[in-house]
């Protein structure tokens, strides 16, 4: 009937009010049976709408989708960097975009190459393990997929700040505690079926966390 399980599951106990209130206090033997049948349900009815999982998005898939936003978007900033971000760390998309100014530090490493530490506060952390760093270094072969570009770009336009000037003001009031990227979990969610549908994918073929899939796979392979 298209009900949810968790919807099923609760009618278990509205059937039991119903019999409450009509004046028929339930046996022990016949709330078992009912529980019985409600979990026999449950079972049928995750067997019959059982979701396939989403495809990993792999480095190619998410160069396909940069690559086909259009230039005159005016998300187009935000959504290459949060994207490549997201990718790049393994961290879930949502989790990229609570990352505020003062937990972004652009350095270079002992190569010379440009490289963005980032701390992420780890949506199911606890404790010390509720925020984890990460590094990014500079893609200095695929200027398309450069993180360090992206967020160059996203700066400029966002802010109107070049990267000396963020230094300089990351850790001040105004911008300490202010998310980088200002972006509503169900507006990620919105950019990444719209990019997908722009690159020629089935709409929700992808979903945000196909970034963290993708990075795991890519690693794998």
């Amino acid at each position: 009937m298209g009900y949810s399980s968790s919807t099923i599951k609760l009618y278990r106990y509205v059937l039991q009010d119903y019999f409450k209130e009509c004046g028929y206090d339930l046996t022990d033997l016949a709330r078992l049976e009912l529980g019985k049948t409600v979990s026999k349900l449950k079972r049928e009815h995750a067997k019959k709408n059982q979701n396939v999982g989403k495809p990993p998005m792999l480095y190619q898939d998410l160069k396909n989708i940069l690559t086909c936003i259009p230039h005159n978007y005016s998300s187009r900033n935000l959504s290459n960097s949060l994207f490549l971000c997201a990718y790049y760390t393994g961290q879930r998309a949502n989790s990229c975009g609570s990352v505020k100014f003062n937990e972004i530090y652009l350095t270079q490493n002992a190569a010379g190459i440009e490289c963005a530490n980032i701390t992420f506060n780890v949506v199911k952390g606890k404790g010390t393990n509720a925020n984890i760093k990460k590094n990014i270094l500079a893609n200095t072969h695929d200027k398309e997929m450069c993180f360090i570009e992206a967020f160059k770009n996203y700066l400029q336009t966002e802010y109107k700040l070049d990267i000396e000037s963020f230094k300089k003001l990351k850790n001040t009031e105004d911008y300490c505690f202010k998310k980088l990227w200002n972006i509503t979990r169900r507006g990620l969610t919105n950019f990444v079926y719209f990019a997908c549908n722009k690159a020629g994918y089935p709409k929700q073929y992808f979903s945000r966390h196909s970034f963290h899939s993708g990075f795991v796979s890519d690693m794998i392979i």
